[in-house]
């Protein structure tokens, strides 16, 4: 027979080492569980971006699929500037693109998405108007299948970079498309792209950087009715934009600057030289 002070020893071990291997399950369960949610918006980014491949660009745009929208710039309330975005269906997917003009910057973009959003081109200009030397940024990017090639000139210095996307990569032309689908989810999403004015780690031959951004249904807007959604870059102040039932773009706001809807002939009154970005058959001319 053990003796019972040996007996109750024994057993007091066991029972702390029970316990251990409880509170080290307990952990181990909780720290699976903040990393499952901590990676469900990529997930959901690409089981979006897995659907659309299946059923292709054209199926969240009109059967016309032609959009133009003209927007007023303000800042704290004084206007600055205007803002036009285009998107048209092409042959085998949808094209489109951005004018914008304020009083220190002029922003062009134009991109191209093939309906399985295995192709894609995309080309921007941005200038920032400041003394004594303006800040100018070019990028092109090429994606073809699961590779990047990125092309871009920031201050006049050529940078030469690719990769291989990840698989909640975000081609140029789909912001809109994912947007509506956290609206529709009422949740949230991450995705990776370029930035256009952060550069690879050498001028020719590098890893192009990509940033992770998150879309967030953040509700009903009072003012408008609209669904908002929060973009997040993970610094400096979130882009909320606001979709109307059709889940298009209706108002955007970021810090004290807002993009408030306007038509056409309003802007022209204010900036006579918008008249001459209007949309042809094909494409804006930048």
């Amino acid at each position: 027979m053990i003796p019972v002070q040996t007996s109750t020893e024994t057993w007091r071990k066991n029972f702390r080492s029970l316990v251990l291997l409880a509170l080290l399950g307990v952990c181990s369960t909780a720290a699976w569980v903040l990393a499952w949610h901590k990676s469900a918006p990529a997930r959901d980014g690409r089981d979006f971006l897995e659907s659309l491949r299946q059923r292709g660009v054209k199926s969240w745009w009109p059967a016309n699929g032609r959009r133009q929208h003209w927007f007023l710039v303000y800042r704290q309330g004084t206007v600055v500037g205007w803002e036009m975005d285009y998107r048209q269906a092409s042959a085998n997917g949808t094209i489109g693109g951005m004018i914008r003009r304020t009083q220190d910057t002029r922003l062009s973009s134009r991109w191209r998405i093939s309906n399985d959003i295995q192709e894609g081109d995309y080309q921007s200009q941005f200038v920032k108007l400041q003394l004594p030397h303006p800040e100018s940024v070019e990028a092109t990017i090429e994606l073809r299948g699961d590779r990047l090639q990125v092309l871009q000139v920031i201050d006049r210095v050529r940078y030469s970079s690719a990769t291989k996307i990840p698989d909640n990569y975000l081609p140029e032309g789909l912001m809109l498309p994912a947007m509506r689908e956290v609206v529709r989810r009422q949740g949230k999403a991450r995705y990776e792209m370029v930035a256009d004015d952060h550069p690879p780690s050498r001028q020719d031959g590098g890893t192009t950087p990509l940033f992770s951004f998150q879309l967030r249904y953040l509700g009903a807007d009072a003012s408008t009715g609209g669904a908002m959604v929060e973009t997040f870059y993970g610094a400096g102040e979130p882009l909320i934009t606001i979709l109307d039932a059709d889940g298009e773009v209706i108002r955007r706001r970021q810090g004290n600057t807002d993009f408030q809807p306007a038509t056409r002939e309003a802007i022209l009154q204010l900036f006579p030289e918008a008249a001459q970005y209007a949309m042809d058959n094909e494409t804006v001319e930048l």
